[in-house]
């Protein structure tokens, strides 16, 4: 009997695969370029995992089987649909027409940022405390979370101007970039 392939989510477009469940073999990245207005995938991309690099290939089947390529594209395409209804769920918010409001005056660059990573956490954000930085290029969205640290950290401790939002769970509050660091606790 055949083992499963083990699939590995790193985000909601790309999933690394060990063929077969065998830890042994060398594990296959599929990743995925998506059109962020209709949800669909517009792009496939196959990878070979080496320890230090990854090599890309046209031909995904010489490395691992069609069921498995067919369990990770699967895999990929509900990523997408969560996302889909995350980004729903965000414009829900009560935050939401706020933070709209503030990106619409500031943003000028990177609008992808608020329109979809933002608006998206703000789906899965059930009254969570957050800080959101808002710059012209583009905004941050920033958890109490031991993994978002290091990039609240490079980001509260830039140069670059950029204004700062505190969620307390109930009201969007502007907030100075030392209140944004203690919050976060860096």
């Amino acid at each position: 009997m055949k083992n499963k392939p083990t699939i590995t989510i790193i985000d909601h477009t790309t999933v690394y695969i060990t063929p077969s469940g065998d830890i042994s073999a060398r594990p296959f990245r599929v990743s995925a370029d998506f059109d962020y207005k209709t949800y669909t995938v517009t792009e496939w991309t196959y990878n070979v995992v080496h320890p230090h690099a990854s090599e890309y290939t046209s031909t995904p089947l010489r490395y691992i089987s069609q069921e498995e390529l067919t369990a990770a594209e699967k895999t990929i395409v509900k990523g997408i649909a969560q996302v889909k209804r995350n980004i729903s769920n965000g414009k829900k918010h009560p935050a939401y027409q706020q933070m709209k409001k503030i990106f619409e005056s500031t943003v000028k660059h990177y609008q992808d940022d608020f329109n979809f990573f933002d608006v998206a956490r703000l789906g899965t954000n059930d009254g969570i405390e957050f800080i959101w930085s808002v710059r012209e290029c583009g905004t941050w969205y920033f958890c109490k979370s031991e993994n978002e640290k290091a990039w609240a950290n490079a980001i509260t401790t830039s140069a670059e101007a950029q204004d700062f939002y505190h969620w307390s769970g109930n009201v969007l509050k502007k907030i100075t970039r030392q209140d944004a660091r203690r919050i976060l606790a860096l």
